[in-house]
């Protein structure tokens, strides 16, 4: 079974690494989520949100949506997930790092925004080998580290990180981001008492695809028919299977996983991303999954159960 996954990983790697290379610009077709739950702009210098994104209760949370810059001192390129979670409440924020699995508090999270530092060459000086055409004057940011920020790009929110230091800071990478909830979510029992249950959280992609190129570090998954691996290609099956079985006496139940895709098109570009799965803690086996795959969005198959995945 270790030698299976280290096939994974290799798999992993090579999915994502085949992307690699120069950074790219804005893709000018695409039209990311908008900036409006998160800035104010009527007064100056300083800026404060009265949207009632920054107050509600439960919180909201924003992940990827599209990657519109990686920096070619990069190995690898992420596609539509860069991997983070950010979640903001009135007075303060938290970032989960799936890749790291720790979570950064923000601390006091005030919803003030302030004047970008940068002018258009100096923000330019820091992108490598490409001409970016990725500047506004009347941006606003939001620093949440000293190598991340939040900038207001109307209407476009941005997630920036940086990489060097104060004297020779360069982009790293550029993503627009969503708010999570807008890409849907299901939900899925395992049942094994019941004989009529297919103990597998069932996905059905529901557009035209070329292919599926599926991987998962700790789960194999299915098409239903002739392949079983913890990585496998989609081609003649629209439905790919996970099961939440570890394999392990000790822990035979997940309580969370992640399955990298890739999925590609006659007709565009490919889509690459990841579909996080999470026990919900109840002690009942039921496991949420969320999608971070660009403009794909999840919502719960009422007939077969599982999820359903379209495109908008």
């Amino acid at each position: 079974m270790k030698f299976s996954r280290v096939l994974v990983c290799i798999f992993i790697l090579i999915l994502f690494s085949s992307c690699s290379g120069a950074g790219t610009t804005i893709d000018t077709n695409e039209t990311p989520a908008s900036a409006e739950n998160f800035v104010s702009s009527n007064a100056q210098n300083t800026h404060e949100v009265t949207d009632p994104a920054f107050s509600a209760s439960s919180g909201k949370s924003y992940v990827s949506q599209s990657c519109l810059y990686m920096s070619p001192l990069s190995s690898t390129f992420s596609g539509n997930d860069n991997g983070l979670r950010l979640t903001v409440f009135d007075d303060k924020g938290y970032i989960l790092d799936h890749r790291q699995t720790t979570v950064t508090d923000l601390g006091e999270f005030s919803p003030v925004w302030i004047d970008f530092p940068y002018t258009s060459e100096q923000w330019s000086k820091m992108f490598f080998g490409v001409n970016s055409s990725i500047y506004e004057e009347d941006w606003l940011y939001r620093p949440l580290s000293t190598d991340l920020w939040l900038i207001d790009a109307d209407p476009l929110l941005l997630m920036v990180r940086f990489g060097g230091g104060i004297d020779d800071r360069f982009i790293w990478s550029i993503y627009s981001l969503v708010e999570e909830d807008e890409l849907g979510y299901a939900q899925w029992t395992f049942e094994s008492h019941k004989s009529s249950a297919f103990p597998n959280f069932r996905f059905e992609f529901d557009f035209d695809f070329k292919e599926i190129s599926a991987a998962c570090m700790d789960s194999k998954l299915s098409d239903g028919g002739s392949q079983e691996d913890y990585a496998i290609i989609l081609k003649d099956s629209n439905v790919l299977y996970w099961s939440p079985l570890s394999g392990e006496e000790t822990s035979p139940f997940l309580t969370s996983s992640e399955i990298s895709l890739i999925i590609s098109f006659e007709d565009r570009s490919p889509v690459h991303g990841t579909i996080y799965i999470t026990d919900n803690g109840s002690g009942e086996f039921t496991f949420t999954a969320r999608p971070v795959l660009g403009h794909v969005i999840m919502t719960q198959n009422e007939e077969y159960g599982g999820a359903t995945l379209s495109i908008e």
